[in-house]
């Protein structure tokens, strides 16, 4: 007796069944060696009728081996113990098919999702149709974040796919978006620019498990992504900064305005989800965005902004061509929170302060040689670079799906201490260009 052949015939052709039987069985008898014998037990019954659920049985008896030896270790014990008695035979079976098709039931339920890797083979199959590319192009996972990322290629050309998480971004925001990317591209500005579909789209659309995500596809920016960066290189990056808020100042798009609500406010309420506001690092949350007023940033320049330009989000040649990539988070606001924000990671980046100052004094000469910072915007930027890290901590706690490793009190503590050293130092240190 092998019961992992255990097997539902399913008839071609629709069968009548009497009106007054839910179920019923025959008997096939076909001759082998001259005699009779049972060979199959058919069962026909209903759509709709429990006997379908023998088919869940029998499939998780077909991929647990463990489960069917089991059954059939009970079956030949029945069939000895109860050789003349089909009743007490089917009877001693019961509690285990019922078990059996409950572990079944439970194995095959889809759960719900909120956050999907997508296949990467699929992914580039796709992408090379919409796209018209050649089956020469491999498609690899590069990294998953806030979005996933995906590298499209052959011997020749690369190109970047970004894959939006269901409902971080909505279609509008991502229009908005490559739109001022196609803007700077026109102005010739090195970023990142997206790349039309042979019917001219932009975006993507995928049903992922948890619902639409968007895909874009964009150039690749030549270079590497350099941690330890030289004076000459951010020379570089504070004129390219420069000329990218020449072109969006006084602009705006239709996404999110950076204010005291947005930079402060709001992530402090994401964080109070997850911390106790009575920790001293809630507290200094609480007490800076006392401190911080929208009056403060009144005479400043105003415009759009990337939000994110550090060593991270751009990609340097070895003749310091710089591409900025990774506009994900633009918006409007202040345009010295973009080189408020700079500098801090720069700060974090270079633990020698001497070398910090060389390095922070070239960028921000290469973005005076381009565009003018007042003196109230220099001493802003302390300000600026602490808003922006408080406001990266509450997207870490609203993003939770991304990843919760930051959500511990070790974290939080070692993230606003960072904060704090910051501040510390240009309490005792001015913001000043030498010329």
């Amino acid at each position: 007796m092998n019961c992992k052949l255990f097997c539902l015939l399913v008839p071609t052709k629709p069968i009548q069944i009497p009106k007054k039987k839910v179920s019923c069985f025959c008997n096939v008898l076909p001759t082998n060696n001259g005699k009779n014998e049972q060979i199959f037990h058919i069962h026909m019954c209903p759509k709709d009728n429990a006997m379908w659920e023998q088919i869940e049985f029998r499939d998780y008896l077909n991929s647990n081996n463990k489960r069917a030896k089991e059954y059939e270790d009970l079956k030949l014990e029945l069939a000895s113990k109860f050789r003349n008695d089909r009743g007490s035979y089917v009877l001693g079976k019961t509690a285990f098919v019922n078990e059996t098709i409950n572990l079944a039931t439970r194995k095959m339920t889809t759960f719900p999702v909120i956050a999907s890797t997508l296949s990467a083979k699929q992914l580039g199959d796709f992408v090379k149709d919409r796209y018209g590319l050649d089956d020469q192009y491999n498609c690899t996972l590069f990294r998953t974040g806030m979005n996933h990322t995906y590298f499209l290629s052959n011997t020749e050309t690369k190109y970047v796919l970004r894959v939006y998480s269901h409902n971080w971004r909505s279609k509008a925001e991502i229009i908005e978006e490559l739109a001022l990317l196609k803007s700077l591209k026109d102005n010739n500005l090195s970023v990142s620019f997206p790349i039309e579909d042979k019917d001219g789209a932009f975006i993507q659309e995928i049903n992922a498990p948890e619902g639409t995500r968007y895909v874009v596809l964009f150039s690749f920016a030549q270079g590497e992504k350099i941690r330890f960066m030289d004076i000459e290189t951010c020379f570089r990056i504070g004129s390219l900064m420069a000329n990218i808020h020449n072109c969006t100042e006084n602009k705006n798009i239709n996404r999110v305005s950076y204010n005291k609500k947005s930079l402060v406010e709001l992530p402090y309420e994401n964080l109070k989800q997850f911390f106790s506001d009575k920790l001293p690092e809630m507290e200094f949350i609480r007490e800076f965005g006392g401190n911080f007023q929208n009056l403060d940033f009144d005479h400043t320049k105003t415009g759009i902004i990337h939000m994110d330009i550090w060593y991270d989000n751009m990609a340097v040649t070895d003749e310091k061509e710089i591409t900025i990539f990774d506009f994900d988070f633009c918006g409007n606001g202040w345009q010295i929170l973009d080189v408020g924000y700079f500098c801090k990671q720069l700060f974090f980046i270079e633990s020698d302060k001497e070398q910090y100052e060389l390095k922070i004094q070239s960028f921000l000469r290469g973005y005076q040689s381009s565009r003018f910072l007042s003196e109230k915007e220099l001493r802003l930027i302390p300000k600026a670079g602490a808003s922006i890290f408080i406001f990266y901590l509450g997207v870490q706690a609203q993003r939770f799906d991304w990843s919760n490793i930051f959500l511990t009190e070790n974290y939080l503590k070692m993230f606003v201490g960072r904060i704090k050293t910051w501040m510390d130092y240009y309490a005792k240190n001015e913001v000043t260009v030498a010329k």
